[in-house]
């Protein structure tokens, strides 16, 4: 810390006499003791003697007149540096001010732009016009790619747009008498509705939140991904999105409909993961997922055919109370080509630090804990028994 500064004071005039004193007395007290000391010598000598005395006095003043002369001197330097340290420090200080002016001149700009084209961005979500809307998605997206304090911001908005109400195009009814031609036709007026504008916007809105959910290899980070964000779906409609290996915070798919599917292989949740209530109408992907933020709720969810949770790693709390997959035999043609029977698979799965008494799918349970502490899940002796 700097000592404090003290004010400078003027030379007064007192000491200008104290000065001019000391030189005479250093001559006159000179002189007066040499010429004491030649008292009593032969005249001619006595006479050179008292002569030199003088000049040795008028040189002792002299010399004191010097000395005062480099104190004086002295005190001109030191009144130099002084003053020369004290501009240094006021350049440093007006520059450092300038510095911080610079910066939060450049902050608040930057602020304003980012302010100005999220707006703009925004506005454009809103027009009745498709291809505006996706101009705006891409707008918002290179957005959050520069300025990462405002991903989640971004992020939310776009959740938010997913969550607007959208009604998906019936499913086409096809005569049983009609025609191959007509059929043909009616699955082609079908898939234009399926391919319509709206539809389009939703699909790169999902595909845009996903894309920037994928942290990539470690060997190899995806630089576009957006680390830590946080995603609320609660009670969208979401088309084909695929968060297999994304990793995010907290995730709200309460009440939320996955079209064709739920895809979260690989994913990783960080935060809760809620699922409550959301139907997923085809099967639902999530093998070695890994849900670490001590909540995993899947109740009353509803599955449309295949639950894959192998390899899944569940932490602390975990329900699937009321989730419900078809009964087996459901549709065998399924079966038949390939799918594997409806209902839940948790091989492999295994879990760590339970705090209440899971409630798992019919036919499954915890066994007892290893010496790591994690425990695995197995098929139970009844597979028809149902949860606790």
């Amino acid at each position: 810390m700097n000592a404090p500064h003290r004010p400078l004071r003027p030379i007064s005039w007192w000491w200008l006499l104290v000065g001019i004193a000391a030189i005479g007395v250093a001559v006159w007290g000179s002189t007066w003791w040499l010429l004491a000391q030649v008292q009593g010598l032969d005249g001619a000598v006595e006479a050179t003697a008292r002569m030199d005395a003088i000049k040795t006095g008028l040189g002792v003043g002299a010399g004191t007149g010097g000395a005062v002369a480099l104190l004086l001197a002295m005190r001109r330097q030191w009144l130099s540096e002084r003053d020369q340290v004290h501009r240094e420090q006021v350049a440093q200080q007006t520059q450092a001010h300038a510095d911080r002016v610079a910066i939060a001149t450049e902050h608040d700009a930057n602020e304003r732009r980012v302010t100005e084209l999220y707006t703009k961005a925004a506005d454009q979500l809103g027009s009745d016009k498709a291809p505006v809307r996706l101009a705006g998605l891409y707008a918002l997206e290179r957005l959050a790619q520069d300025n990462p304090s405002h991903r989640q911001t971004i992020v939310n908005l776009i959740c938010a747009y997913l969550r607007m109400p959208y009604t998906e195009p019936p499913s086409p009814n096809i005569p049983s008498d009609s025609s191959p031609e007509e059929s043909e036709k009616i699955m082609k007026v079908w898939l234009e509705l399926c391919h319509a504008d709206e539809h389009q916007v939703r699909k790169t809105a999902e595909e845009v939140l996903t894309g920037h959910l994928k942290p990539g290899d470690v060997a190899t980070p995806d630089p576009r991904f957006w680390d830590g964000m946080h995603i609320n779906l609660q009670g969208a409609f979401l088309i084909s999105p695929d968060f297999s290996h994304c990793r995010v915070g907290d995730a709200e798919f309460s009440a939320t409909t996955f079209r064709a599917g739920a895809s979260f292989e690989n994913a990783v949740f960080t935060g809760t993961a809620h699922f409550g209530g959301a139907t997923i109408r085809g099967g639902a992907g999530f093998a070695r997922a890994s849900f670490l933020g001590g909540l995993f709720s899947f109740y009353n969810t509803s599955v449309g055919w295949y639950a894959d949770f192998r390899e899944t790693t569940f932490t602390e709390w975990v329900t699937f109370r009321g989730a419900t997959t078809p009964e087996k035999g459901a549709d065998s043609s399924l079966t038949e080509q390939g799918f594997p029977n409806p209902g839940f698979d948790l091989t492999a799965a295994r879990v760590r630090n339970l705090r209440n008494e899971a409630i798992w799918p019919a036919g499954w349970r915890i066994e007892e804990a290893q010496s790591d502490g994690w425990s695995q899940l197995v098929r139970a002796p009844s597979p028809d028994s149902a949860p606790n």
